[in-house]
């Protein structure tokens, strides 16, 4: 039984009945170029699918190439040979298999964003690096969890930022808030959708970046590297969509093209780092995203329950992890590192298919590799104690039994995030807030970055409204000892509102409501004690005065007297300084049947009354249900 299973995995008989002869099957693929030592699966798929047959594989060369029983051929040595797929006695095929060797290549000095890298080769794939590979690798206090404290060991992930707090541009406001909370680690992303991760208040200029050495020498990423923060995680992949995505395309394919370009990118990149930060004793850690969902996009459906890691993409996940730890060891050692620290590591994210024995990145990639660190995103085992210290359990042996020889370090990649939402997903966060600093801090991993800082879910440390979370306080309090005062709003420059205040009273004082048949029809009533604005179609528009409040004004905050009925989002769409039309933010009703207010807080305002040509510069809306507002205010902050 267990063997009919795996041939379906493998494209095989699906339900095996005697007396049902195979008409016909293919092979896939036809023929194979490997270069050494790599490998490649072969599948077969007969017809009919339920015909009866014995699947057997044989190699005419073992020295060139070996198959196994499920059909990975693996390059062994330089040279042709043919694999021989076998049905029944009277059906067979062969594919001829052609192995050959990668060549090294130098790298001729070169300059990049101002920057100059000396010449370099890049070795061939199956080159003795082993002086490389066998130099003790060392880690700083700040970055070794059975050294280090609390503020070393407590982050978050910062990406996509929609907001910013208390500097211009949201990536470098992400490494104040960090500094805020007291630690001394951010986790951020040098990759080539830098413009979508970091939007607001940020300049990127006008010429494409096209590496990540590149894209960590603009101001923004200097701004960052020069605060006072010691460890820098930083997901980072070639900007070459050509392949596929750069995150995941090695899971279905990892040409030699391919290879030479990840060693190349993250050599440039560490021998940048390792020379610029020399004497500073920071550290930065290169890594990528959650690999088990990296390593399974040749499926369909990567998150399905059985879309299992399948050997050759393991395979070419090792070569590809390999190739980038190679590149940070030789750029380091070429570069000197003196009192900066570069290392590699590769996240996994599915270890309790691990624990189970199912195929997956910790147990059939990990023991093949030398990474300086190793981290989980535990979102599969994060909600209890026991399973969250299993599964570190579990990664730690494999780590153990790796090609460095268990000396390699581990941290958490990502945490807090909930796959569904409920009404107690709150004190789950906090309960996984918990959980996680405990048996990590316990077992010595050395850092924990939650997922994430802003965002306008509830996973936020900090959210939009400038509200610090009850997990926030709990990492406060870890990392200083006592709980957090959060700091008094920002004082505005000018307010202007309006405001029904009776039946026939209206103040605008720079504020218009606008009534628009098309879509924006409304009505004032008195509801539950106030008059007010009363929806009958979908939006309700405000115009500002322009000669108050300008395009340039990008620093705002809208807020609203609203009656709290029902549960769906109530949504604020404005005019934004990118030239957006409509761009959204919301908070959730939570139906507390009276009124109360609410307020918006946009870093990337740009009235300009882009509604209908002219008409509004915002609106305020909820699907399908009518919204009451009694007051509007706009206020503007940091008036340059």
């Amino acid at each position: 039984m267990l063997i009919a299973c795996l041939y379906f995995f493998l494209g095989g008989c699906k339900d095996k009945k005697p007396g049902i002869e195979v008409t016909t099957f293919e092979v896939s693929p036809a023929s194979i170029t490997l270069i050494y030592p790599a490998s490649q699966q072969v599948t077969v798929k007969v017809t009919p699918e339920n015909a009866t047959y014995d699947l057997s594989w044989s190699s005419d060369n073992d020295e060139v190439a070996t198959v196994s029983p499920t059909g990975l051929v693996t390059a062994t040595g330089e040279g042709s040979t043919q694999i021989l797929v076998k049905v029944t006695e009277q059906m067979k095929k062969y594919i001829p298999v052609t192995v050959i060797r990668s060549s090294s290549k130098v790298v001729d000095e070169h300059t990049i964003g101002g920057f100059t890298i000396p010449a370099y080769e890049i070795p061939a794939m199956d080159a003795d690096i082993t002086s490389l590979r066998n130099t003790d690798v060392t880690f700083p206090a700040h970055n070794d969890g059975k050294k280090n404290t609390m503020a070393d060991f407590i982050s978050a992930n910062h990406i996509w930022p929609g907001y910013t707090l208390t500097e211009p541009d949201c990536l470098n406001d992400g490494g104040a808030r960090m500094l805020e909370l007291g630690s001394t680690t951010i986790k951020t992303y040098l990759v080539n959708y830098y413009k979508d991760n970091y939007p607001v208040g940020t300049n990127w200029g006008t010429k494409d970046i096209t590496s990540a050495v590149e894209l960590a020498q603009t101001q923004h990423y200097r701004d960052l590297f020069a605060k006072d923060l010691m460890t820098f995680t930083l997901g980072c992949y070639i900007f070459d969509n050509s392949y596929g995505h750069p995150a995941i395309y090695f899971s279905k394919q990892f040409p030699e093209s391919a290879r030479q370009k990840e060693y190349q990118e993250l050599y440039d990149l560490s021998y940048y780092l390792c020379k610029t930060f020399a004497g500073t004793g920071k550290t930065f850690i290169i890594k990528n995203w959650e690999g088990d969902w990296a390593s399974r996009s040749n499926h369909p459906d990567y998150t399905a329950p059985n879309a299992y890691l399948t050997p050759d993409a393991a395979a070419r996940m090792i070569e590809w992890t390999n190739t980038r730890q190679d590149a940070v060891m030789a750029a380091r050692q070429n570069a000197g590192c003196e009192n900066v620290y570069v290392y590699h590591a590769i996240e996994v994210n599915l270890i309790q298919i691990g624990i189970e024995g199912k195929p997956c990145v910790t147990n059939d990639v990990i023991p093949h590799t030398y990474c300086d660190f190793y981290a989980y995103s535990s979102y599969d085992t994060q909600e209890t104690e026991n399973g969250f210290a299993a599964a570190l359990d579990h990664l730690l042996a494999k780590v153990a039994s790796n090609r460095t020889g268990g000396k390699s370090l581990c941290f958490i990649g990502e945490f807090g995030w909930l796959f569904s939402q409920d009404n107690e997903h709150e004190d789950k966060r906090i309960k996984i807030a918990e959980n996680v600093l405990k048996v990590a801090r316990e077992k010595k991993f050395a850092h924990a970055y939650w997922w994430e800082l802003y965002g306008d879910g509830d996973y936020a440390l900090v959210t939009r409204d400038r509200t610090y979370t009850a997990v926030w306080n709990i990492f406060y309090k870890a990392i200083n000892g006592i709980d957090f005062s959060p700091p008094e709003p920002p004082e505005p420059d000018l307010t202007i509102y309006t405001e029904i205040t009776g039946k026939d009273d209206i103040v605008s004082n720079g504020v218009t409501q606008k009534n628009l048949d098309y879509d924006g029809k409304i009505e004032i009533v008195e509801y539950a004690g106030k008059y007010c604005w009363k929806t009958l179609q979908e939006h309700m528009y405000f115009e500002v005065d322009g000669n108050v409040i300008t395009k340039n004004d990008h620093n705002v905050s809208v807020e609203i007297t609203y009656f709290d009925e029902g549960t769906k989002p109530l949504t604020l769409s404005y005019n934004s300084s990118a030239g957006d039309i409509a761009k959204h933010i919301q908070f959730n009703r939570t139906n507390t049947m009276t009124w109360k207010t609410y307020t918006y807080y946009i870093n990337d305002a740009g009235f300009d009354k882009l509604f209908h040509q002219g008409f509004a510069d915002m609106r305020l809306f909820v699907n399908s249900e009518p919204i009451y507002i009694s007051k509007l205010a706009v206020s503007v902050y940091n008036r340059k």
